[in-house]
Parts: structure tokens; sequence; C-alpha cells
């Protein structure tokens, strides 16, 4: 009786014999799943992520609002939209900064921003000191976060949080107001 090699199966006839290579198929089948693989990951990457554009308006208030503050509260602080002109907003992803793509009347427009992570922050930069600056989701009536000011209190920054919407509300309260 022949022997057999370990990986041959058992129905395979005693006189049979391998024919052809099969080492030369295995580099365009790796080159294949590799380029599957990448195509899978970035599907995946920008789908968990939300890619989307996103909208900051900016408001000035007449009293400060604090992180608890509501719908009711804003409209009590007397917050109006108010045009950009000196005032710069920029969000940074992780540590890669961003600028808004356009700034119309008191809204800035970025463009491809991940939405569905913590790794987003807001950071503003007013002509003049403010007593407070937080980010507002009108959509859920509630402040987003409350951002925290450098010694000066013209640069104000703070993380934008998880899962958030596409459009938030930029509520500055400039010192001399109240």
């Amino acid at each position: 009786m022949a022997t057999r090699a370990r990986h041959e199966a058992r129905w395979t006839a005693e006189d049979a014999v391998v024919k052809g290579r099969v080492a030369r198929n295995r580099f365009w089948v790796i080159l294949v799943l590799f380029g599957l693989i990448a195509v899978i990951s970035t599907w995946a990457f920008t789908r968990q992520l939300n890619f989307q554009d996103l909208q900051v308006q900016l408001q000035i208030c007449q009293e400060p609002l604090a992180e608890d503050a509501t719908s009711a509260d804003v409209e009590a602080a007397g917050c109006t939209p108010t045009d950009v002109t000196e005032e710069r907003v920029r969000l940074w992803h992780q540590s890669s900064p961003r600028d808004p793509v356009s700034a119309e009347g008191p809204t800035w427009q970025f463009e491809d921003v991940p939405i569905d992570t913590v790794a987003n922050a807001v950071q503003v930069d007013l002509p003049e000191p403010a007593r407070s600056v937080v980010l507002f989701d009108h959509d859920e009536g509630t402040v987003r976060t409350a951002l925290t000011s450098d010694a000066a209190d013209t640069r104000w920054t703070g993380t934008v949080g998880t899962r958030g919407p596409t459009s938030y509300w930029l509520l500055v309260t400039p010192s001399q107001a109240g």
C-alpha cells in the first residue's frame, strides 16, 4: 500500500497526479484580498464617522449662559444672530485643524466633518474679550459644551462631544454685556 500525503483526500486514486503550479496563483489572490480589505475598511470608516456638512451660527447674547442653559434661557439672554466679521472659528478633528469653507452672514460652513466621533473640538477667536461662550444644540435645546477661555478671554475652546447634529449656535456674551 502506498502512503499518501496528509493533505490528500481519501478518495484520490492511487495513480492521481496533481498538475499545475499552485504557487503562481497565490500572489494575485493576496492582492485581491488586500484590495478588498482596503475598500471595506474605507467604506466602514466613512459610514461609522458619518461625514456631513456642518453649520455654526454666531449669536451675541446680552446675558451669560451656563452649561445647563436651555432654549428658554437662550431666549431670556437676548441672543441674536450677528454677522461674522473679525471672529474666526476652527474645528479640530483629533489634531487636525479645519477652517470653514465659507462664512456668510452669521453662519460658518464646514464641509465633510465626521459628525459621529468624540474627537471633535471647536475653537473660536474673538476680537474682544467675552464673559462666556457656549456651543448650543438648538435641535435638542441644550448646551453642547461651555467653552473655556485663554487668559485674555479672546480664544475659547471646547470639545463637541459625540454624535452631534449638523448645525450649532455659538452663543457669545461680550464682557460689556449684562
